[in-house]
């Protein structure tokens, strides 16, 4: 009890509000995951990372494996997208990372040396548990690899004795050719494999039952199939269940396809074998194709809920941010004491979601996308990985595909060329060097990074004073196009600014885009929106403005912070309605109280629905700061998706040197 009591309450005192739990919700979720630990999790059972580590397959991703998002948005920008890929690269390069602090690198680093310590199967190719060691007496006493409990599931005979019921269990097992692989045929599927009576399968499954039940490995393997899965959150898919099973015990056989069948021929003996004792602790359920091995009936209903819950969320384009997701995921969910399993975490919820699902899968990054999602959608979900980067043709699939692996393949050149520029992407092929570089001119909305790439001086080019131009000059000239070309296409942009040029900044984009100029662009204050909502919610609920400003002064946190949050929330709808529904498209500025008060989700779902039919056809968000890759609202990120919706408004762009200086001769 000491190691989870302690973590608890060292989150719930934390000095710092940040740090804390968000809500009083999690909190008592919190609170009462730590008892949950305590009571199914058995004596000696391994823990934390470690109960962890042996459910990873190659495929599991970094979100799974605990990284937080700086961790997963470091090891993204360089390639790595599973444990696989983590295991592969070489820890001496975590330790010299640049542009990555030293908590950081350590915790990416330490990580993958637990990773690689706890699973050397995943480093070192698949085998046998038994490989390790040639003493018989330690292979004895390890447990049997998934190959040799395979060959305990069926009758051993003299040979030649080949038997009906032997091939009828064989089929029913999924050992046999005509079986696919993965597959749990029923009785009736089997007997029609085999060429026999459906009643001899039911006759052989009925003895291997209480042959399986008499053997000591088997026996052993049942209670490890529990651990496993109180650890998936008391229900798995059958490939989970068989890949976990993989992961656990190993095996010697080295064809995916193969290793695959006799996991699930072992895993489905466990599970009929447990069904003849007095108290079983296994059910299966179908879902659709997807077969669900649950504890309970109700956590396999569960996963039915969260599959369905996932195509739906599949069907999005673009697709959803993850915190969406789970809200979705959340909403399908039963409310109550007790009505979610211990160890079904957030990101056990995805996982359990898209593998139950019919067709929705998870990427990388814990989006939810269809499989087989189109090249040109993976292509541009997956800008943010293309911006400032130099890639051979084969390293810009293998990016994409790391993200999305399940989507429909790239094609190549010149048809990838062609893709690259409907999506808007920061790259162009250079023929000489035989790979995609970073393009020099912007080219939309989508393209590159917060700063304009800096150039160094023309020799030569002068302006009409006889002055050579700079960058920042060539940089606001670029700018300004794509401010152009952006209300020409629409969407959510983020300007950057420095504080001591926001009121100049805001002004010359007025001028040049505002109602009385090409662009029609209105300016909106959310603070005074979000203000006047306040009030007259206030006003409605019979709450006096003075006890709303004195909430508004106390600190994060308290009862007083906590009724003024909801009091935000009852207002949202309102302000939402007004950056959505403007014929004209905006300049929205003073967004500080969003970050105040906790609402910068209210950005990410502006960025999905801003230039849609029906909606806001354009949002220009005006954010004094940093001139910074990422956008930020008094030092809190701003969620985008797109990473590279983010352009910065530099000095000369502002007191607009670009016009006022022709171009080069």
């Amino acid at each position: 009890m000491r190691g989870p009591l302690q973590a608890f309450f060292a989150k719930a005192l934390a000095r710092a509000a940040s740090e804390r739990h968000d809500n009083a919700e999690e909190m008592l979720r919190a609170w009462r995951n730590v008892f949950a630990q305590v009571l199914t999790t058995p004596a000696g059972a391994p823990q934390g990372f470690e109960a962890l580590a042996l459910t990873v397959t190659p495929g599991t991703t970094l979100a799974e494996l605990g990284y937080g998002p700086e961790a997963i948005d470091v090891l993204d920008r360089m390639g790595i997208h599973d444990a696989a890929a983590l295991l592969a690269v070489d820890r001496i390069r975590f330790r010299y990372l640049r542009g990555v602090g030293d908590k950081l690198r350590r915790e990416i680093r330490l990580k993958a040396k637990e990773l690689a310590r706890l699973r050397p199967d995943l480093t070192q190719g698949r085998g046998s548990l038994h490989e390790a060691e040639d003493s018989d007496a330690v292979d004895a006493a390890l447990p049997l690899p998934v190959n040799e409990l395979a060959g305990l599931l069926m009758p051993r005979r003299p040979a030649g004795d080949d038997r009906p019921e032997d091939t009828a269990l064989s089929c029913y097992l999924g050992l046999e050719d005509e079986v696919p692989a993965g597959t749990w045929p029923t009785p009736g599927e089997a007997a029609q494999a085999a060429g026999v009576d459906r009643a001899i399968v039911v006759k052989a499954i009925t003895a291997a039952r209480k042959s399986w039940l008499r053997k000591p490995a088997l026996t052993t393997l049942r209670q490890d199939v529990a651990e496993l899965l109180a650890a998936q959150g008391q229900v798995m898919t059958l490939r989970e269940g068989a890949l976990a099973l993989l992961a656990l015990r190993g095996c010697a056989e080295q064809d995916d396809t193969q290793r695959l069948r006799l996991a699930c021929a072992v895993l489905r003996a466990v599970v009929e074998a447990d069904m003849d004792t007095a108290q079983p602790r296994f059910e299966v359920h179908a879902h659709g194709a997807v077969l669900l091995i649950a504890a309970e009936a109700r956590w396999a209903e569960l996963a039915r809920q969260l599959a369905q819950t996932a195509d739906a969320c599949a069907l999005a384009d673009p697709l959803l941010p993850p915190e969406r997701v789970l809200k979705a995921l959340e909403g399908a969910c039963p409310a109550g004491d007790g009505a979610l399993p211990p160890g079904l975490s957030a990101a056990r919820q995805l996982r359990l979601a898209t593998n139950a699902s019919r067709g929705a899968a998870l990427s990388a990054r814990q989006e939810i996308y269809p499989r087989g999602m189109p090249a040109l959608q993976a292509l541009r979900q997956s800008l943010s990985a293309l911006a400032g980067v130099t890639l051979s043709e084969d390293q810009l699939h293998e990016r994409v595909r790391g993200r999305y692996p399940e989507a429909e393949p790239l094609p190549r050149r010149p048809q990838l060329d062609r893709l690259l520029e409907a999506v808007g992407a920061p790259l162009a092929w250079n023929e000489v060097e035989r790979r995609y570089c970073r393009q020099q001119l912007d080219t939309g909305p989508s393209t590159g990074a917060t700063l304009l790439s800096r150039r160094a001086t023309l020799l030569g080019s002068r302006s009409a004073d006889g002055e050579p131009q700079d960058a920042a000059v060539l940089d606001a000239r670029h700018l300004e196009r794509r401010l152009q070309q952006h209300l020409r296409q629409g969407g959510l942009l983020a300007l950057t600014v420095e504080p001591r040029l926001a009121v100049p900044a805001e002004a010359e984009l007025l001028r040049r885009f505002g109602p009385s100029a090409a662009g029609g662009l209105r300016r909106l204050n959310l603070e005074a929106l979000l203000l006047r909502e306040l009030r007259t919610r206030a006003a409605a609920l019979k709450v006096d403005w003075a006890t709303v400003l004195r909430a508004d002064a106390a600190a994060p946190g308290s009862r007083d912070w906590t009724h003024l949050l909801r009091l935000v929330n009852l207002c949202l709808p309102a302000v939402r309605q007004a950056l959505l529904t403007s014929a004209e498209p905006l300049l929205a500025v003073h967004a500080g109280l969003l970050a105040r008060y906790g609402q910068m989700g209210l950005i990410s779902e502006l960025e999905q629905s801003v230039g849609r039919p029906g909606q806001t056809p354009a949002l220009w968000l005006l954010l004094p700061g940093p001139l910074a890759a990422t956008a930020s609202i008094d030092g809190t990120p701003v969620p985008l998706v797109n990473a590279g919706a983010v352009a910065g408004l530099g000095e000369a762009w502002i007191r607009n040197l670009h016009r006022s200086t022709p171009a080069a001769h």
